[in-house]
């Protein structure tokens, strides 16, 4: 699920972007008319793309952006008028938040959007890729541990050991990373 926080003081704005949003199926949208009630809302959950339209009724400067591009790793699309573009555009590039003026075609508007869209499940994508190969690393480690201890206290070789924690744990119906957490607790256990 992708977490979407849109701030706008416009009405027209924020339900424009909330209809093209809506018609994506694993989004959350949330919605804040003010920074205030926004950084409350930021506060309180994660968000992956923050889009704010600019000005907000309660926050002329831009530090909200900036805060909430220190405080999180979420994509940023600042909306802001041109005449403002110009002079806010190289720190927010620096800062890594996406700033585009005002006004914006309708059509660009939705492609930027969907762009984004399509960025944060990527990343999401990357995230549970990593993760499972992180956990597949760690019974790897555990695996190994267990065969050189099996090495260690059993006089087996590599082949043996593997064979081993193969043959026992289909015998026990328990996985191997369960039977070399088992191998290692007995010989911690005798080695105390």
């Amino acid at each position: 699920m992708i977490r979407v926080l849109i701030i706008s003081g416009s009405k027209k704005t924020t339900e424009c972007i909330r209809e093209f949003l809506a018609c994506e199926d694993d989004l959350s949208i949330t919605i804040s008319t003010h920074a205030a009630h926004a950084r409350r809302l930021f506060m309180t959950a994660a968000y992956d793309f923050i889009i704010i339209n600019y000005p907000l009724p309660d926050e002329a400067d831009y530090r909200l952006v900036l805060d909430m591009n220190v405080k999180n790793n979420a994509s940023i699309l600042l909306l802001v008028h041109h005449e403002k573009l110009k002079s806010i555009e190289d720190r927010m590039q620096k800062a890594g938040i996406m700033t585009v003026g005002k006004p914006i075609h309708q059509h660009t508007l939705f492609q930027l959007l969907k762009f984004a869209i399509l960025t944060q499940r990527k990343q999401k994508q990357h995230q549970k890729d990593e993760q499972l190969w992180k956990q597949r690393l760690q019974e790897t480690k555990v695996i190994q541990q267990a065969k050189c201890l099996l090495l260690e206290h059993e006089h087996m070789n590599e082949q043996q050991a593997h064979k081993y924690l193969e043959k026992k744990a289909m015998n026990a119906r328990l996985t191997r990373l369960q039977l070399a957490k088992a191998v290692i607790r007995k010989y911690e256990n005798k080695t105390e």
